[in-house]
Protein backbone atom coordinates (compact mmCIF):
# COMPACT_ATOMS: atom_id res chain seq x y z
CA UNK A 1 0.00 0.00 0.00
CA UNK A 2 1.35 3.39 -0.97
CA UNK A 3 0.21 6.91 -0.05
CA UNK A 4 1.53 10.10 -1.64
CA UNK A 5 0.78 13.71 -0.68
CA UNK A 6 2.19 16.92 -2.06
CA UNK A 7 1.79 20.03 -4.15
CA UNK A 8 2.19 21.05 -7.77
CA UNK A 9 2.55 24.28 -9.76
CA UNK A 10 1.70 24.73 -13.45
CA UNK A 11 2.52 27.85 -15.43
CA UNK A 12 -0.24 27.09 -17.96
CA UNK A 13 -2.68 24.79 -16.20
CA UNK A 14 -5.51 25.27 -18.72
CA UNK A 15 -3.22 24.57 -21.75
CA UNK A 16 -4.07 27.97 -23.23
CA UNK A 17 -2.61 28.62 -26.68
CA UNK A 18 0.71 30.37 -27.08
CA UNK A 19 0.29 34.18 -27.28
CA UNK A 20 -3.38 33.70 -26.20
CA UNK A 21 -4.56 33.49 -29.83
CA UNK A 22 -6.93 30.97 -31.45
CA UNK A 23 -8.49 30.28 -34.83
CA UNK A 24 -12.26 30.14 -35.35
CA UNK A 25 -13.34 29.16 -38.82
CA UNK A 26 -9.82 29.87 -40.01
CA UNK A 27 -9.85 33.46 -38.66
CA UNK A 28 -7.41 34.30 -35.80
CA UNK A 29 -8.71 35.95 -32.61
CA UNK A 30 -7.19 37.04 -29.30
CA UNK A 31 -8.87 35.30 -26.37
CA UNK A 32 -9.73 36.82 -23.00
CA UNK A 33 -10.97 35.84 -19.55
CA UNK A 34 -10.61 32.19 -18.50
CA UNK A 35 -9.42 31.22 -21.98
CA UNK A 36 -6.13 33.03 -21.46
CA UNK A 37 -3.11 31.31 -19.93
CA UNK A 38 -3.58 30.72 -16.20
CA UNK A 39 -1.05 29.45 -13.71
CA UNK A 40 -2.16 27.62 -10.58
CA UNK A 41 -1.12 25.56 -7.57
CA UNK A 42 -2.67 22.24 -6.65
CA UNK A 43 -2.83 19.74 -3.81
CA UNK A 44 -2.11 16.18 -4.93
CA UNK A 45 -3.05 12.97 -3.15
CA UNK A 46 -2.57 9.39 -4.37
CA UNK A 47 -3.50 6.13 -2.66
CA UNK A 48 -2.66 2.82 -4.30
CA UNK A 49 -2.50 -0.82 -3.39
CA UNK A 50 -0.98 -3.78 -5.20
CA UNK A 51 -1.09 -7.52 -4.62
CA UNK A 52 1.30 -10.20 -5.85
CA UNK A 53 0.18 -13.80 -5.32
CA UNK A 54 2.29 -16.84 -6.14
CA UNK A 55 0.12 -19.29 -8.09
CA UNK A 56 1.72 -22.26 -6.39
CA UNK A 57 2.82 -23.91 -9.62
CA UNK A 58 6.18 -25.47 -10.43
CA UNK A 59 7.03 -22.45 -12.57
CA UNK A 60 7.16 -19.15 -10.63
CA UNK A 61 3.98 -17.73 -12.18
CA UNK A 62 2.15 -14.98 -10.25
CA UNK A 63 -1.16 -13.14 -10.16
CA UNK A 64 -1.03 -9.33 -10.04
CA UNK A 65 -3.75 -6.89 -9.02
CA UNK A 66 -3.64 -3.17 -8.28
CA UNK A 67 -5.95 -0.24 -7.57
CA UNK A 68 -5.13 3.47 -7.55
CA UNK A 69 -7.00 6.68 -6.73
CA UNK A 70 -5.48 10.03 -7.78
CA UNK A 71 -6.85 13.40 -6.63
CA UNK A 72 -5.70 16.78 -7.95
CA UNK A 73 -7.39 19.77 -6.30
CA UNK A 74 -6.56 23.12 -7.91
CA UNK A 75 -6.38 26.22 -5.74
CA UNK A 76 -7.98 28.58 -8.29
CA UNK A 77 -9.06 26.82 -11.50
CA UNK A 78 -11.74 24.48 -10.17
CA UNK A 79 -12.62 23.36 -13.69
CA UNK A 80 -9.22 21.60 -13.79
CA UNK A 81 -9.73 19.56 -10.60
CA UNK A 82 -9.00 15.95 -11.56
CA UNK A 83 -9.93 12.62 -9.99
CA UNK A 84 -8.81 9.31 -11.48
CA UNK A 85 -9.60 5.79 -10.27
CA UNK A 86 -8.05 2.73 -11.91
CA UNK A 87 -8.02 -1.05 -11.49
CA UNK A 88 -5.85 -3.67 -13.18
CA UNK A 89 -5.28 -7.40 -12.84
CA UNK A 90 -3.75 -10.33 -14.67
CA UNK A 91 -1.14 -13.09 -14.45
CA UNK A 92 2.61 -12.73 -14.79
CA UNK A 93 3.87 -15.85 -16.55
CA UNK A 94 7.55 -16.53 -16.09
CA UNK A 95 9.31 -18.81 -18.56
CA UNK A 96 13.00 -19.59 -18.98
CA UNK A 97 13.92 -16.55 -21.12
CA UNK A 98 10.59 -14.79 -21.33
CA UNK A 99 8.08 -13.09 -19.04
CA UNK A 100 4.57 -12.50 -20.38
CA UNK A 101 2.12 -10.26 -18.48
CA UNK A 102 -1.41 -9.90 -19.92
CA UNK A 103 -3.63 -7.45 -18.04
CA UNK A 104 -7.15 -6.07 -18.01
CA UNK A 105 -7.52 -2.44 -16.88
CA UNK A 106 -10.35 -0.07 -16.00
CA UNK A 107 -9.96 3.70 -15.67
CA UNK A 108 -12.50 6.35 -14.67
CA UNK A 109 -11.63 10.05 -14.87
CA UNK A 110 -13.60 13.01 -13.55
CA UNK A 111 -12.84 16.64 -14.36
CA UNK A 112 -14.23 19.30 -12.01
CA UNK A 113 -16.00 16.40 -10.25
CA UNK A 114 -17.97 15.55 -13.38
CA UNK A 115 -17.43 12.14 -14.94
CA UNK A 116 -15.63 12.70 -18.24
CA UNK A 117 -13.90 9.50 -19.32
CA UNK A 118 -14.13 5.73 -18.92
CA UNK A 119 -11.55 3.39 -20.41
CA UNK A 120 -11.63 -0.41 -20.60
CA UNK A 121 -8.28 -1.76 -21.73
CA UNK A 122 -6.42 -4.94 -22.39
CA UNK A 123 -2.68 -5.17 -22.93
CA UNK A 124 0.13 -7.68 -22.96
CA UNK A 125 3.75 -7.02 -21.99
CA UNK A 126 6.53 -9.35 -23.15
CA UNK A 127 9.96 -9.02 -21.52
CA UNK A 128 13.16 -10.88 -22.26
CA UNK A 129 16.57 -10.56 -20.54
CA UNK A 130 19.91 -10.19 -22.31
CA UNK A 131 18.27 -9.58 -25.68
CA UNK A 132 21.56 -8.41 -27.24
CA UNK A 133 24.71 -10.58 -27.45
CA UNK A 134 26.79 -7.91 -25.76
CA UNK A 135 26.30 -6.16 -22.43
CA UNK A 136 23.41 -6.37 -19.99
CA UNK A 137 20.49 -5.30 -22.15
CA UNK A 138 16.88 -6.35 -21.54
CA UNK A 139 14.14 -5.92 -24.12
CA UNK A 140 10.37 -5.50 -23.91
CA UNK A 141 7.37 -5.18 -26.22
CA UNK A 142 3.84 -4.09 -25.31
CA UNK A 143 0.57 -4.17 -27.24
CA UNK A 144 -2.59 -2.50 -25.96
CA UNK A 145 -6.20 -1.80 -26.86
CA UNK A 146 -8.55 0.63 -25.07
CA UNK A 147 -12.27 1.19 -25.55
CA UNK A 148 -12.79 4.87 -24.67
CA UNK A 149 -16.08 6.50 -23.68
CA UNK A 150 -16.48 10.23 -23.03
CA UNK A 151 -19.39 12.09 -21.47
CA UNK A 152 -20.30 15.69 -22.16
CA UNK A 153 -19.74 18.09 -19.28
CA UNK A 154 -20.41 21.76 -18.60
CA UNK A 155 -16.82 22.52 -19.60
CA UNK A 156 -16.83 20.34 -22.74
CA UNK A 157 -20.19 19.90 -24.45
CA UNK A 158 -18.73 17.96 -27.42
CA UNK A 159 -16.58 15.47 -25.47
CA UNK A 160 -18.62 12.51 -26.73
CA UNK A 161 -17.08 13.05 -30.20
CA UNK A 162 -13.95 11.48 -28.68
CA UNK A 163 -15.68 8.13 -28.11
CA UNK A 164 -13.83 5.36 -29.87
CA UNK A 165 -10.97 2.88 -29.81
CA UNK A 166 -7.26 3.34 -29.21
CA UNK A 167 -4.46 1.00 -30.25
CA UNK A 168 -0.91 1.19 -28.86
CA UNK A 169 2.36 -0.61 -29.55
CA UNK A 170 5.59 0.09 -27.70
CA UNK A 171 9.06 -1.50 -27.76
CA UNK A 172 12.17 -0.71 -25.77
CA UNK A 173 15.57 -1.66 -24.47
CA UNK A 174 16.88 -1.36 -20.90
CA UNK A 175 20.64 -0.91 -20.64
CA UNK A 176 22.08 -1.81 -17.23
CA UNK A 177 25.13 0.42 -17.52
CA UNK A 178 26.40 -0.52 -14.05
CA UNK A 179 25.04 -1.21 -10.58
CA UNK A 180 23.79 2.38 -10.16
CA UNK A 181 22.77 3.46 -13.68
CA UNK A 182 19.95 2.25 -15.91
CA UNK A 183 19.11 3.64 -19.35
CA UNK A 184 15.76 2.97 -21.03
CA UNK A 185 15.15 3.66 -24.73
CA UNK A 186 11.70 3.16 -26.24
CA UNK A 187 9.71 3.81 -29.40
CA UNK A 188 5.96 3.52 -29.89
CA UNK A 189 3.04 3.84 -32.28
CA UNK A 190 -0.55 4.75 -31.49
CA UNK A 191 -3.85 5.21 -33.31
CA UNK A 192 -7.19 6.61 -32.18
CA UNK A 193 -10.42 5.82 -34.04
CA UNK A 194 -13.06 8.29 -32.86
CA UNK A 195 -16.78 8.93 -33.43
CA UNK A 196 -15.90 12.38 -34.78
CA UNK A 197 -13.62 12.10 -37.83
CA UNK A 198 -11.78 15.30 -36.93
CA UNK A 199 -10.78 13.70 -33.61
CA UNK A 200 -9.18 10.62 -35.17
CA UNK A 201 -5.39 10.55 -35.18
CA UNK A 202 -2.32 8.38 -35.39
CA UNK A 203 1.26 9.02 -34.42
CA UNK A 204 4.61 7.91 -33.12
CA UNK A 205 6.55 8.55 -29.92
CA UNK A 206 10.07 8.02 -28.64
CA UNK A 207 11.59 8.32 -25.20
CA UNK A 208 14.86 8.23 -23.31
CA UNK A 209 14.97 7.74 -19.52
CA UNK A 210 17.92 7.50 -17.15
CA UNK A 211 17.90 6.26 -13.54
CA UNK A 212 20.85 7.07 -11.27
CA UNK A 213 21.07 5.59 -7.78
CA UNK A 214 23.24 8.23 -6.12
CA UNK A 215 23.72 6.50 -2.78
CA UNK A 216 22.24 6.47 0.73
CA UNK A 217 18.81 5.96 -0.83
CA UNK A 218 18.97 9.09 -3.02
CA UNK A 219 18.18 8.88 -6.73
CA UNK A 220 17.85 11.02 -9.85
CA UNK A 221 15.38 10.25 -12.67
CA UNK A 222 15.76 12.09 -15.98
CA UNK A 223 13.70 11.68 -19.13
CA UNK A 224 13.08 13.20 -22.55
CA UNK A 225 10.06 12.29 -24.68
CA UNK A 226 8.99 13.21 -28.20
CA UNK A 227 5.61 12.58 -29.84
CA UNK A 228 4.18 13.36 -33.24
CA UNK A 229 0.47 13.19 -33.98
CA UNK A 230 -1.47 13.62 -37.23
CA UNK A 231 -5.24 13.92 -37.40
CA UNK A 232 -7.42 12.36 -40.07
CA UNK A 233 -9.70 15.20 -41.17
CA UNK A 234 -9.92 18.97 -41.14
CA UNK A 235 -10.21 20.49 -37.68
CA UNK A 236 -13.53 22.13 -36.80
CA UNK A 237 -11.53 25.15 -35.60
CA UNK A 238 -9.63 25.67 -38.85
CA UNK A 239 -9.97 24.50 -42.41
CA UNK A 240 -6.92 22.26 -42.35
CA UNK A 241 -5.71 18.94 -40.99
CA UNK A 242 -4.12 19.23 -37.55
CA UNK A 243 -0.51 18.16 -36.93
CA UNK A 244 1.04 18.24 -33.43
CA UNK A 245 4.57 17.69 -32.11
CA UNK A 246 5.30 17.50 -28.40
CA UNK A 247 8.56 17.52 -26.43
CA UNK A 248 8.72 16.83 -22.70
CA UNK A 249 11.75 17.06 -20.39
CA UNK A 250 11.44 15.86 -16.79
CA UNK A 251 13.88 15.56 -13.86
CA UNK A 252 13.08 14.09 -10.42
CA UNK A 253 15.37 14.07 -7.40
CA UNK A 254 14.43 11.95 -4.40
CA UNK A 255 15.82 10.79 -1.08
CA UNK A 256 14.55 9.15 2.12
CA UNK A 257 13.33 11.59 4.77
CA UNK A 258 15.47 9.72 7.31
CA UNK A 259 18.61 10.86 5.48
CA UNK A 260 18.08 14.53 6.39
CA UNK A 261 16.24 14.43 9.74
CA UNK A 262 17.55 13.15 13.06
CA UNK A 263 15.70 11.19 15.70
CA UNK A 264 16.95 13.62 18.35
CA UNK A 265 15.04 16.43 16.60
CA UNK A 266 11.74 14.74 17.52
CA UNK A 267 12.45 14.10 21.19
CA UNK A 268 11.10 11.10 23.07
CA UNK A 269 7.63 9.66 23.60
CA UNK A 270 5.23 10.65 20.81
CA UNK A 271 8.05 12.38 18.96
CA UNK A 272 9.94 9.11 18.69
CA UNK A 273 6.89 7.42 17.17
CA UNK A 274 6.54 10.27 14.66
CA UNK A 275 10.18 9.81 13.66
CA UNK A 276 9.66 6.05 13.17
CA UNK A 277 6.73 6.88 10.87
CA UNK A 278 8.47 9.49 8.70
CA UNK A 279 12.05 8.20 8.53
CA UNK A 280 11.36 5.77 5.69
CA UNK A 281 9.20 8.19 3.70
CA UNK A 282 10.57 9.30 0.34
CA UNK A 283 10.70 12.99 -0.60
CA UNK A 284 10.83 13.93 -4.27
CA UNK A 285 11.12 17.19 -6.17
CA UNK A 286 10.28 17.30 -9.88
CA UNK A 287 10.67 19.85 -12.64
CA UNK A 288 9.12 19.46 -16.10
CA UNK A 289 8.66 21.39 -19.31
CA UNK A 290 6.21 20.47 -22.06
CA UNK A 291 6.26 22.21 -25.44
CA UNK A 292 3.55 21.34 -27.98
CA UNK A 293 3.83 22.77 -31.47
CA UNK A 294 0.81 22.62 -33.76
CA UNK A 295 -0.05 23.95 -37.21
CA UNK A 296 -3.31 25.22 -35.61
CA UNK A 297 -2.58 27.88 -33.02
CA UNK A 298 -5.43 26.69 -30.74
CA UNK A 299 -3.33 23.64 -29.81
CA UNK A 300 0.11 25.31 -29.70
CA UNK A 301 1.13 25.78 -26.04
CA UNK A 302 3.90 25.57 -23.45
CA UNK A 303 3.81 24.61 -19.76
CA UNK A 304 6.32 24.50 -16.91
CA UNK A 305 5.51 22.25 -13.96
CA UNK A 306 7.10 21.93 -10.51
CA UNK A 307 6.11 19.31 -7.97
CA UNK A 308 7.12 18.13 -4.52
CA UNK A 309 5.77 14.95 -2.91
CA UNK A 310 6.08 12.76 0.18
CA UNK A 311 5.49 9.02 -0.25
CA UNK A 312 4.96 6.33 2.38
CA UNK A 313 4.93 2.60 1.57
CA UNK A 314 3.62 -0.25 3.72
CA UNK A 315 4.49 -3.84 2.80
CA UNK A 316 2.74 -6.92 4.18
Amino acid sequence: VQMTLGGQYDSNRNSAPRDNRIEVGGVPFTVGGRSRKQDDWAFIGVVSGSLVQDLGLQAPHEFLASATYYHDDQFSIDSQDTQVASLSFGPRLRFKNLTVTPKLEYTRLALSREKLYTGNAGNVLVETPNVLPWGKVDGYFKLGYTSEEYRTTRENTTADNLDGHRYDADAGLKFRLNSTNLLNVNMGWFRKIAFGNSDEFHGVEAGLAHTWLIGDGAFLLSSADYSQKQYRANSTAAFKVRHDRGVRFRVTYGRPVGSFVKESDFGGGVGSKVYDFVKDMTWTATGETFDQRSNIINFDYFNVQAQTLLTKVWKF
